[in-house]
């Protein structure tokens, strides 16, 4: 099995907020139109390359996951423009599990890696090897 996401990493603060409502319960909010604008820009261009697209909104104590495509259609108002997100946990169980995950995206070697990094022009990526144990 050889997949991958698309991901967009942002800071929390400077116009996003992280909200914990309940345990595995995580919000990500939107405190100014202009970063929500902004963002909304940058997933455009990835939703063009894959629709299993994300934004990390990492904290001093966690990484959020918020599917691109929610940001779709969202337009500011006070309340905040809270939008779902997934721990670390749900998402990789998720990933794993093969609800997450293009297959277009798929890199098995550095060589491929920076095949799919200058197709999607992406500086980063990663590669996680999963293999049975012996």
């Amino acid at each position: 099995m050889c997949k991958g996401v698309l991901c967009q990493a942002k800071n929390v603060g400077s116009g996003i907020d992280v909200v914990y409502t309940r345990p595995r319960t995580i919000r990500v909010g939107f405190t100014r139109a202009s970063e929500l604008r902004r963002l909304q820009k940058q997933t455009e261009k990835m939703l063009n390359v894959s629709p299993d697209s994300f934004v990390i909104v990492y904290t001093d104590e966690a990484f959020v996951f918020v599917p691109a495509l929610s940001l779709n259609g969202v337009n500011y108002s006070d309340d905040g423009n809270y939008l779902y997100g997934k721990n670390t946990w749900l998402f990789f169980h998720e990933f794993l599990m093969c609800f997450i995950g293009d297959w277009r995206l798929s890199a098995f070697d550095d060589i491929t890696l920076a095949k799919r990094a200058e197709e999607t022009r992406s500086r980063y990526g990663i590669i996680f090897h999963l293999r049975k144990a012996g």
